[in-house]
């Protein structure tokens, strides 16, 4: 089977485990990310099968036109509204999806929060310039706050976590469904003006 895979920003494909069940075949790897139609429809010319990773790619009606020897799409994560479902069904192209990680989202938050209460990313600028400590930070522990917009999974990790600090955290948002909208913008201020960090999460790609 000739396979494509566009968009892989990171090189990161081919150091995969999974990427054993696919070495018997065809595989194209695209490093960079084009949006035009014509060179899409040409570097998928000869697919029979795209391995799309996030919302990276727009799957169109127009460009499925244009790739007659489609026959499946895999969808790294959850499958969103780059693809045209129904020029699929109509065309007889498969589409399937897999499933996303709470826990790369929530270890990240802890990193930003914790970069941005400490002031690292400062402290590490000021070090290398041959400056010593400039600033204090803000300590997690005792009274500290924090509000998010996650998804449930993400929240319930990220929340363990602040255990050990002895911080508050409150959530509001996605609950259970990755693609439900962020509160409104006057609930959230209304949540930040009592917290010491917010963490709002959104899909991008």
């Amino acid at each position: 089977m000739k396979i494509v895979i566009p968009d892989d920003y990171q090189d990161a494909v081919r150091s995969l485990a999974c990427f054993s069940n696919v070495a018997a075949h065809e595989v194209t790897v695209y490093r960079d990310t084009v949006t035009g139609i014509d060179e899409l429809a040409r570097r998928f010319a000869q697919a029979e099968c795209l391995v799309l990773i996030r919302e990276r790619t727009r799957i169109t009606a127009e460009l499925l036109d244009r790739l007659p020897q489609l026959k499946l799409i895999a969808q790294t994560g959850r499958t969103g509204g780059h693809i045209d479902l129904d020029a699929c069904t109509r065309r007889g192209v498969v589409v399937t999806s897999g499933k996303g990680s709470p826990y790369p989202p929530a270890e990240l938050t802890w990193a930003l929060i914790l970069a941005a209460l400490r002031h690292v990313p400062l402290e590490d600028r000021r070090m290398r310039e041959g400056r010593w400590q400039t600033t204090l930070g803000t300590t997690l522990r005792g009274g500290g706050r924090w509000a998010s917009t996650a998804t449930a999974a993400s929240v319930r990790w990220w929340t363990a976590q602040a255990s050990p600090s002895a911080c508050a955290c409150s959530h509001s948002g996605a609950k259970a469904r990755p693609s439900a909208p962020v509160p409104t913008a006057s609930k959230w201020h209304r949540a930040k003006r009592s917290c010491s960090a917010n963490r709002t999460c959104c899909r991008c790609t």
